[in-house]
């Protein structure tokens, strides 16, 4: 993709980069939409057709004339791939060669012009998949939100996509658990079914008081890196965080990134475009430098901790010291991620409380889902819970930011990690003007090899606070069924 870095070659732009980023911004002015699915079943490939034509929505396109489309982070760093071809005033994406979940954000695509309810209403997904009541073509989300299940709210009584359709009328409220009440339907496989009888049942609720918590977010550094042994004379990438639970810290120009050792003295110039979740970098030096090397740093606040997964970088233009283009693009990484987090005191206090039941009968292994909720009063500013599952006998559906957990309340802005190395879920909530219980929190895909029960998911509040940042008391709830 040609840039401005190109367009004035290297001997202008030693002098001018201080004004090319700002003032000729690749994506300025331009629409960028979320393209997800809402399925049942994890997908071989997924194809999504965009009828253009028939939506009136004008796509941006590269140098090359491609339409400008990214893959999903969460995809990519999954091995997945992206294929675009067109044709009769259609678009059509494939991705491919990896296992996509069935709720999942797929790509996100830069349009000139957009009516987002009539993209909605004109685009279809098929998904290739050989597990049983699999949905081969699952409901897509069109969304200014990569969450793809941020289309439809199904419990609030508002049609929030304005296609015509309320809570679970919506196709994108279909496979929710709230939508679907009622006994489970049998299937023919080869799961066997357990019955368990009891005449009692313990819950166990736990309190955490939180004495001490300084600073309230996580603060992370990102360190850059250009990964091969190129030698380069200007350089410019960008990151994109729609993915990343956090914001850069600082906007536009004044963003908090400079230059490390490794890129010699270079004129450095950084641009965050906050309202697309774009940062790009663009550093150019009187004398070349090689990599591979460390070259740039950005602080970004995190609500839980981010992963490199959660960023897509893309280098768009690279010139050596004589200001000839380098073919291929070198590659620009994020070589390591450190954040500093609240430090907290906590006293917990386990309560057991004992009622007659009637007698359950649960099915062993299979799709399930685990509830969590806020069982208290209390209004809360931020909350961050981590799950370890490591008894539990399986794991959450998806992985890292891609993991499969529905939010069911107004409980704030959400972010979620599954760390199938540690089986440690982290969960987050942020709320500016306060969230207030008792409240259903999220809602988590779980797919089990034998039955699992509440004890599997012990929890931990590892921060909670009101608005102020002052320290406050909630109590969390877990819930196991079998999913719908």
């Amino acid at each position: 993709m040609n840039t401005c870095f190109r367009k004035l070659g290297l001997s202008v732009l030693a002098i001018t980069l201080a004004g090319v980023i700002g003032g000729c911004d690749d994506h300025g002015g331009l629409i960028r939409l979320f393209f997800g699915t809402n399925g049942v079943g994890d997908c071989d490939q997924v194809t999504v057709t965009i009828r253009l034509d028939a939506a009136n929505a004008l796509v941006a396109r590269d140098s090359q004339g491609v339409a400008e489309c990214t893959l999903a982070s969460g995809l990519a760093a999954d091995g997945c791939t992206l294929n675009l071809t067109e044709g009769e005033g259609e678009l059509v994406a494939t991705i491919s060669n990896c296992t996509i979940p069935a709720v999942s954000n797929l790509i996100s695509c830069l349009f000139k012009t957009a009516d987002i309810s009539e993209i909605q209403a004109y685009t279809s997904a098929q998904c290739e998949c050989q597990a049983p009541g699999c949905i081969v073509d699952p409901p897509v989300c069109v969304s200014h939100d990569a969450n793809p299940t941020s289309c439809e709210n199904c419990t609030n009584g508002i049609d929030d996509d304005h296609n015509g359709y309320t809570d679970c009328q919506d196709p994108n409220c279909s496979n929710k658990p709230v939508c679907n009440p009622g006994p489970t339907t049998t299937t023919s496989s080869s799961t066997t079914t357990t019955i368990q009888s009891s005449t009692t049942t313990s819950t166990t609720i736990t309190t955490t008081t939180t004495s001490t918590t300084i600073p309230l977010n996580l603060d992370c550094t990102l360190v850059f890196r250009l990964n091969d042994g190129s030698t380069v004379g200007a350089l410019q990438w960008d990151t994109d965080y729609n993915n990343a639970p956090g914001q850069f810290v600082g906007s536009a120009g004044n963003v908090e990134c400079s230059a490390l050792p490794g890129a010699g003295d270079v004129i450095f110039v950084p641009n965050d475009k906050e309202n697309l979740k774009v940062l790009t970098i663009g550093m150019t030096g009187t004398t070349p430098f090689t990599g591979p090397a460390n070259i740039a740093e950005c602080r970004f606040k995190a609500s839980v901790a981010p992963e490199t997964g959660n960023y897509s970088i893309t280098v768009v233009d690279a010139a050596d010291g004589e200001g000839t283009p380098i073919s291929p693009l070198p590659p620009v990484i994020i070589s390591s991620i450190n954040c500093s987090g609240p430090t907290t005191t906590t006293t917990t206090e386990q309560v057991t409380t004992t009622t007659d039941t009637t007698t359950t009968t649960v099915a062993a292994g299979g799709k399930y889902i685990v509830t969590f909720s806020q069982t208290n009063a209390t209004t809360y500013g931020a909350l961050q819970l981590e799950v370890n599952y490591s008894g539990a006998p399986g794991g959450f559906t998806g992985t890292g930011s891609t993991v499969v957990c529905t939010k069911l309340s107004a409980a704030g802005s959400a972010a979620y990690n599954d760390n199938e190395g540690t089986k440690k879920l982290g969960l987050g909530w942020i709320s500016a003007d306060g969230s207030t219980g008792p409240q259903t929190l999220a809602v988590c895909d779980f797919d089990a090899t034998a039955t699992p029960v509440v004890a599997n998911f012990p929890v931990t509040i590892k921060d909670v606070a009101d608005i102020n940042g002052d320290p406050v008391t909630v109590t969390i709830g877990v819930a196991v069924a079998l999913k719908p």
